[in-house]
């Protein structure tokens, strides 16, 4: 049903076409897994230096801190409701369908949130 972890492989984004190419494979998922690396030392706000994003099929890691000024195109992932959104750590962010590993544990407590959430598509993330 799921792809073996062994046998996958992530995709380095960092110029605006691997974005493009990710974004489309994004558009036809029904759900997807994010998750976020920033730096906030010496920073109230702090930024976003890392994102990785996984479908059932497919893992991305998204250098940020260069396609900065073009990750805007996400929106259309990140605001599509018929796409569910599994975030391990949501920051700022106005996403539709979204769900925290926070919240989930809230709700079902760690142990089962765990499951839920981390495992959602059959492989740690």
């Amino acid at each position: 049903m799921y792809t073996p972890f062994e046998d996958t492989s992530a995709t380095w984004v960092d110029t605006v076409d691997t974005l493009e190419d990710m974004l489309r494979e994004l558009k036809a998922a029904s759900e997807i897994a994010v998750d976020l690396e920033h730096h906030d030392n010496r920073s109230y706000i702090g930024i976003v230096c890392l994102m990785q994003i996984s479908t059932r099929d497919k893992d991305w890691i998204i250098d940020t801190l260069k396609l900065r000024d073009e990750l805007f195109i996400l929106n259309e992932v990140f605001t599509n409701p018929k796409i569910v959104k599994v975030v391990v750590s949501s920051l700022r962010f106005s996403i539709s369908r979204l769900t925290t590993t926070g919240s989930t544990w809230r709700i079902y407590g760690r142990d089962l949130a765990t499951k839920r959430s981390w495992y959602i598509f059959g492989r740690a993330l």
